[in-house]
């Protein structure tokens, strides 16, 4: 498959993990690859993939082009003891007389025993006890968009259409209990989306227009933009404004609130991976390599610590990085192979997608040794420096997220 095939494999992210580094260790591990099942159709290729924080369960999306109109899309579930598993819309994988499948996973909560997705019946829970539930998320009369779910499936976010007093969108909360929550006025006429939640719901963050110049008629404004974020504590707070020229793209906040991630745009259209914070407001996670021309954050640790990332070139290549304070922005396959030794021999162009919360387990997208594209997963088995910082602030994903 081609090499620009391979790069629209989709890394989107909420904020799942513990506080883990790296150290050199003398053990090993190997990539396993995930397969892809039996697949109608010309033209598959992986979207996102989502991994459960003890490393039990993989979740991810696969699209494929056999009508050039729509994009269909099919859900799996893995897990060591099942192996590869279709879900979503249909129970037994076929193309239907009344048309093309569709169905994407979202997110798995810690253990693998919840799963978010969506199909063409919209969003649904499920569990391997109760099987599928759907969630009615939509307000009635009002168009809803969902964005994400909370690691622990309890809370969505999205946008929602309401034209009033000039709103054109604003954003939402909406839990099982309370239904939707409106979270910030957009009275000035712009949306306001919110981009990322933490793993249990309890803190929700988005970009705003802290300004707008609109200028003359028919000229684009000016924007300088803000970060909100709410909590289940104070609602609402306003940050900002950042600086000129800036336009942040969020991926994923701590499980304690505390650290935001992504990447920014300046006015070369390339973009710089970052975290922010309410104290320090705006970091870049160090200097890309020489060959990369955007970075961009996706991952980040329990209490904010670890970041995870990408550098690309552009067109077709990408590599994945580790960042913290210490030792600034690494090559993380060149640390798992050098610090952890890890063996992916006849496998070619890996790229790391998403981390376990407990450290141990890394799942990817790679070329396989018969030059196909595959799902695989690493799985650090022994005792690591790793795992054992992970267990120290796992209780971040069993208790209600704190905001600093």
């Amino acid at each position: 498959m081609a090499s620009k095939k391979f790069r629209k494999g989709i890394i989107c992210g909420v904020g799942l993990c513990a506080c883990f580094c790296f150290s050199s260790l003398a053990f090993g591990a190997s990539i396993q690859g995930l397969g892809f099942g039996t697949f109608p159709g010309d033209d598959p290729y992986p979207g996102a993939v989502r991994v459960s924080g003890d490393g039990s369960t993989v979740i991810g999306t696969v699209y494929w082009f056999d009508n050039p109109s729509v994009i269909p899309s099919q859900g799996f579930r893995w897990t060591q003891t099942d192996g590869f598993q279709w879900m979503g819309y249909l129970p037994s994988y076929g193309v239907p007389s009344s048309g093309l499948p569709f169905g994407e996973l979202r997110t798995v909560n810690y253990d693998g025993s919840v799963i978010i997705g969506s199909d063409r019946e919209g969003y649904y829970r499920w569990t391997a006890t109760g099987g599928k539930e759907m969630l009615y998320i939509e307000p009635t009369g009002v168009s809803a968009w969902v964005l994400a779910f909370s690691g622990d499936g309890s809370t969505a976010i999205g946008i929602s259409n309401i034209v009033e007093h000039g709103r054109t969108s604003e954003p939402f909360r909406w839990t099982q209990a309370d239904g939707i929550q409106r979270l910030m006025d957009t009275s000035w006429g712009m949306d306001s989306e919110p981009l990322v939640v933490n793993y249990d719901g309890s803190v929700i963050a988005g970009i705003y227009p802290h300004t707008v110049d609109w200028g003359v008629d028919g000229a684009s404004p000016q924007v300088t933009w803000g970060i909100f974020r709410w909590t289940s504590e104070n609602g609402t707070e306003r940050f900002g404004p950042l600086p000129d020229g800036v336009t942040p793209n969020l991926a994923a906040i701590s499980a304690d609130g505390s650290t935001i991630i992504g990447r920014i745009y300046g006015q070369d259209y390339y973009s710089d991976a970052f975290c922010w914070t309410p104290d320090d407001g705006i970091q870049l996670l160090g200097d890309k390599p020489d060959w990369a021309l955007s970075s961009s954050a996706s991952w980040v640790s329990a209490d904010g610590s670890t970041i995870f990332g990408y550098w690309d070139d552009g067109e077709s290549f990408v590599r994945s990085f580790i960042w913290d304070q210490e030792h600034g922005a690494r090559d993380l396959l060149d640390v798992l192979k050098q610090d952890y030794h890890l063996d992916w021999t006849g496998w070619e162009q890996l790229r790391v997608l998403d981390i376990s919360a407990d450290g141990n387990t890394f799942v990817g997208l790679g070329i396989n040794p018969a030059g196909q594209q595959e799902f695989w997963m690493a799985t650090i088995s022994e005792p690591s420096t790793i795992s054992l910082l992970a267990l120290a602030s796992l209780g971040l994903l069993r208790r209600k997220g704190r905001a600093r």
